[in-house]
């Protein structure tokens, strides 16, 4: 009756020993599996961080040189800039936001450059498009717009926005602007660890 105690008390041990062995098993995968998963989203990152060459600011919703406003960049709109250069005429479009986006290089001025821009775009037949990356704009008191930005290449990194001068620009985590006062501020767009900014001038 003593031995046969004794073989079940052994018994005992040993499944509770195979038991704590299968648990620190366990829990060793575990620990193995979510440290190799860490290291690769690191990895990842790291990948998409390098992988970010450059960052373009422009205005969101605003397609440089749709002159007549139509939703896209047309013959049309070739043939009124061409007008504008040929004539030497700045500021005579019906409305400033059509001679904003007359200026296609937004350099202030609606020159050949506008001319050519425009022109390639149609040729290439590619109709929506941002002006090239923006690197001052300015806005009057009042006047709130937004900003968008894109890399190259694409990344699914959130951008983050900054103002240097809150008092006169602030912008949200969206890229829009809400004008405070009139002055400057340089507006910064970050992603994967690289910059790029832009210079608003409020008058």
């Amino acid at each position: 009756m003593k031995s046969l105690f004794v073989g079940k008390r052994k018994v005992l041990v040993i499944s509770v020993l195979v038991l704590c062995s299968i648990i620190l098993i366990y829990f060793f995968l575990n620990k193995t599996e979510l440290i190799n998963k860490k290291d690769n989203m690191q990895k990842t990152e790291a990948f998409n961080v390098k992988e970010v060459q450059d960052i373009q600011i422009y205005v969101d919703g605003i397609l440089y040189g749709d002159v007549d406003l139509n939703g896209e960049i047309t013959q049309n709109d070739l043939s009124i800039i061409r007008l504008q250069v040929e004539q030497g005429i700045m500021g005579n479009l019906e409305t400033k936001e059509k001679k904003e986006r007359a200026d296609v290089d937004l350099d202030g001025k609606i020159t050949s450059e506008d001319l050519a821009l425009i022109s390639k775009k149609i040729n290439d037949n590619n109709t929506v498009f941002p002006a090239e990356s923006i690197t001052q704009k300015t806005i009057t008191f009042g006047e709130n717009i937004k900003l968008n930005a894109k890399t190259n290449p694409e990344t699914t990194q959130p951008i983050v926005w900054t103002s240097s001068n809150s008092s006169v620009v602030n912008i949200d985590q969206t890229g829009k602007l809400t004008t405070m006062s009139k002055g400057e501020s340089v507006i910064t767009a970050a992603i994967g660890g690289m910059t790029k900014n832009i210079k608003i001038i409020v008058i």
